[in-house]
Order: structure tokens, then sequence, then C-alpha cells
């Protein structure tokens, strides 16, 4: 199976990643575990995603919609993972030579406008949040992982520039 090259849109200056999804399993409990993989310019890059089983919903202000605060975590698969995160410190400009992904990296995560439950039937766009409770802002960072399961794609987004380095130092083995 080929595997995509993962960065989508490099001319725009954003370092947005598109994998295709290579396992997916819904666990009885409601949780999901995903693996997801491509390509960079040659090098092959991975992570999986575990996503809890309990959302609460939230009515969102100033429209019909709502969101849904949850539990999700970053996982390792290895070589893959370490690549990965060598790749990002490279397209981001941080140069901190990070090139090891901790094994877990739990994070808060709200499906914006999209319910994480119904993750077999449609898509959901969620917001992560890094370090969400530290004290020191320097750890804090923002991502959007959006899952396409219909379409084989999880997304890894940038928020913005300035989440960078923080989100570097989260993956990152110290």
């Amino acid at each position: 199976m080929e595997l995509p090259e993962v960065l989508t849109q490099p001319e725009e200056g954003w370092a947005d990643l598109d994998f295709r999804i290579t396992r997916a399993e819904a666990w009885s409990d409601g949780r999901y575990y995903l693996q997801a993989r491509g390509r960079h310019e040659g090098r092959p890059v991975g992570l999986a995603v575990g996503l809890e089983g309990t959302w609460s919903e939230r009515p969102m202000e100033g429209s019909e919609g709502s969101l849904f605060a949850g539990k999700a975590a970053l996982l390792s698969i290895g070589p893959e993972s370490d690549e990965l995160v060598a790749v990002l410190d490279d397209l981001y400009g941080t140069r901190t030579g990070a090139c090891v992904m901790r094994k877990q990296i739990s994070v808060t995560a709200v499906g914006l406008l999209s319910d994480p439950r119904l993750i077999e039937t449609q898509p959901v766009r969620m917001k992560i949040f890094f370090n969400a409770n530290a004290e020191d802002e320097s750890t804090y960072a923002e991502a959007y992982l959006n899952v396409l399961l219909q379409s084989g794609v999880l997304q890894f987004h940038e928020k913005g520039e300035d989440y960078r380095r923080p989100l570097i130092r989260a993956l990152a083995e110290d």
C-alpha cells in the first residue's frame, strides 16, 4: 500500500499533515483507536490516536450546534512517530533537535460541532489542547485533529505558529 505525502499545502506556510488511516478499532466501552501513516519526502511518519468513550455535550453560544468535550491521547507507534517529531521540528523551524516521540501524550479534546461518538458515520473535527492546565504558558499548545474515517484520512493541522515550539515540547521526549 502506497502511503501519501502528508504535507498538504507547503506553499501556504502551514505544516498541516494528512495521514492515511491504516487501522481503526472501536472498543466495547466506546473508546476508539486509530493508527495513521504517511510519508514526508520519502520518510515514513505516523502515530496512533486513542479517543475516550465519554464526551460531554455543551451548547455552543451563538449557534444551534454543540461542543463535545472529552479526552484523547496521541501514541507513539515507534520509529515512524519518532520520524514524525523530527519532521515537525524541521517543518516548524523550531530546531530543537527533537527526534523521539513520547510514548503517550494525553490531551483535552473538543469536538467542534461534531460528536466524536459518531466517528463511524460522520467526520469528526476536534481541537486538541496540550498541557491545558499548565501554569507555564510556554508549555501550552493547541492543534486540530480531524478524523474522516469514511475517507480513511486523519488530519493533524496547525492552530497557529505561536504553538509550534510548545507543541514540539509536548510531543518529544525530554
